[in-house]
């Protein structure tokens, strides 16, 4: 089984779209990150457009993937019950 490391997360909710870029510009500073997900369901869906024009303007391209949820967040999260229950998952 692969190991997942968990190298930061924020817990919180951004009032402003554009706090939820500057955060994402700063962790792929951070930690150079290769590939980043976003859900494409309809809230984030208006924020693809807004990131587009702050890579254009930065002058900083980050890879962007369109996660596609096919499931509900209970069932997604119950998929990592072995990985944690192995103890396969390390987070800071």
């Amino acid at each position: 089984m692969n190991e997942l490391f968990v190298l930061e997360y924020l817990r919180k909710r951004f009032q402003d779209p554009s706090q939820t870029i500057e955060a994402l510009f700063h962790l792929n500073e951070k930690w150079k990150i290769e590939m980043n997900g976003i859900e494409a369901v309809a809230f984030q869906k208006w924020m693809f457009p807004l990131l587009n024009r702050a890579m254009r303007e930065r002058g900083k391209f980050l890879m962007i993937s369109e996660l596609k949820a096919d499931r509900d967040k209970t069932r997604r999260i119950s998929s990592l019950q072995p990985y944690f229950r192995s103890g396969a998952v390390f987070m800071r």
